[in-house]
Formats: structure tokens, C-alpha cells, sequence
């Protein structure tokens, strides 16, 4: 194929560099080679993918125990203080009934040194 350049006026070829004949053989070793470079590609990426879930497992799992111990501290605190709070009933409780047993007591001596006033 010829091409005339504008500028000379005669004609000019152009040649593109020859490629090197390849066999089929050739073709398919290259084309098995490709592929066992993808694949190995392939399974060093799936390989640092697996690592990095279960990095990321842990990590959740980390998280997933500190906030489940958390949550139990924090269920832990509230059972205490509604413990605290249960105890200081009962010692209210306490009080209060020993205020009136000792009210009843005293209400009791004021009766019988009432009703001993009258009778003397």
C-alpha cells in the first residue's frame, strides 16, 4: 500500500514492524501461564481477604464482648443498686417496726401506768 505525502510528491511506504511468528503451542503455554498467574493472583488476594475477615471477626468479636461485658457490668451495677435500695427497705422496714414496737411498748407502760393512776 502506498502513500503519497502531500509535501514530495512521491510516493511513500509505510511499515509497520514484522511480528514474530508464534506457534499454537507457544500460544497455549502462554495462555496457561496467564491464567496460573491469575489464578495464583487470585488466590493470594482471596487468601488476604479470608485474613482480613477474620481480622475483622475478631474485631468484631472484640467489640461484641466489650460491649456484652459492658452491658453486663452495667446489668450487674443496676441489680446492685436495686439490691441496695431492696436492703435499705428492709432496714427501713426494720426501723420502722422497731419504732413501733418500742412506740407500742411505750404506749403499753403509758396504759398500764394510766389504768394503775386510776385504780390508786
Amino acid at each position: 500500500m502506498a502513500i503519497t505525502p502531500i509535501s514530495s510528491g512521491r510516493p511513500e511506504r509505510i511499515t509497520t514492524p514484522r511480528q514474530e511468528v508464534v506457534s499454537h503451542e507457544d500460544r497455549v503455554q502462554a495462555g496457561h501461564e496467564r491464567d496460573q498467574a491469575r489464578l495464583a493472583r487470585t488466590l493470594e488476594l482471596t487468601e488476604v481477604n479470608r485474613q482480613r475477615d477474620i481480622d475483622g471477626r475478631f474485631t468484631l468479636d472484640r467489640q461484641d464482648e466489650t460491649r456484652l461485658n459492658s452491658q453486663a457490668q452495667t446489668e450487674a451495677t443496676e441489680d446492685d443498686r436495686l439490691e441496695n435500695r431492696q436492703v435499705l427497705r428492709d432496714i427501713d422496714l426494720d426501723r420502722l417496726q422497731q419504732l413501733n414496737f418500742d412506740r407500742s411498748e411505750e404506749n403499753a407502760e403509758l396504759a398500764r401506768g394510766s389504768i394503775v393512776d386510776i385504780y390508786a
